[in-house]
């Protein structure tokens, strides 16, 4: 009897350690499944987070990237970032002197690192106003000049809509001109009627800038062409809320 219980005593041990074992990895691999889950929750967080973050990327010229403005913050995609806030993100592709088809006095902006930026920013939204350049003396603004701008600027909405983040491009008349009333004219008369129309052919939407700087006043502006700060800041206020009723 006294040997059968010695065999039992390390046969009860064993079950024992092993019992405590099996509980061990059970405990181990609940740990491992609530620590997976943890991760996986905290991924989709960070991933439903970078989904509300809206990534605006603003192609111009010099208005878009601030000329004469006191300092880069003062540009309207700086002042509008901070007008929108926290879920959207401001790219600023403006190039000074920039067009679509006037080369001779100004630069190409397909031609440019910031047009290059503005195709790598991989935006939701693009903001296209351009054409402050193309504009001149309503007398030398042609059918053949009108046809080249429009062919031309469709090539450039077409590349944007060719994006693999397939944004959402809204086009923009340009601002008002205190330069020489000729030049506003054409832009006026026939750049922002231009660009509804092309709007409206593609099936876009539009921000009539050019109607939002009409009682634009001289104190507003840096020199003939350029906003000021203040002329800055209440382009970007226009633009924000043109923008976000769009966007809903």
């Amino acid at each position: 009897m006294k040997k059968a219980i010695r065999k039992f005593i390390p046969l009860a041990g064993m079950l024992l350690l092993l019992a405590s074992l099996l509980t061990g990895c059970g405990r181990e691999n609940e740990k491992t499944a609530e620590t997976s889950e943890k991760t996986q929750s905290s991924d989709t967080a960070e991933s439903e987070k970078s989904k509300t973050v809206i990534r605006v990327t603003c192609v111009g010229d010099s208005i878009t990237f601030g000329e004469c403005a006191t300092a880069s913050d003062a540009s309207y995609p700086s002042v509008m970032a901070e007008i929108l806030g926290d879920g959207y993100v401001i790219e600023n592709c403006g190039k000074s002197g920039a067009a679509v088809i006037n080369g001779e006095t100004a630069i190409l902006y397909t031609s440019t690192a910031e047009y290059r930026k503005s195709l790598e920013s991989n935006p939701d939204v693009v903001i296209m106003m351009l054409g402050t350049n193309d504009s001149c003396s309503r007398n030398d603004w042609t059918a053949e000049k009108e046809a080249d701008f429009k062919a031309k600027y469709i090539a450039l909405i077409d590349n944007y809509a060719g994006l693999e983040s397939k944004p959402r491009i809204i086009l923009a008349t340009c601002p008002k001109r205190i330069d020489a009333k000729a030049f506003d004219d054409c832009i006026r008369l026939n750049m922002a009627p231009l660009i509804k129309s092309i709007a409206e052919e593609k099936g876009l939407s539009v921000i009539d800038i050019y109607d939002a700087t009409k009682n634009f006043k001289r104190d507003d502006y840096a020199d003939a062409l350029h906003p000021n700060d203040s002329g800055y800041k209440k382009l970007a206020e226009a633009m924000a809320k043109e923008l976000t009723g769009i966007l809903g």
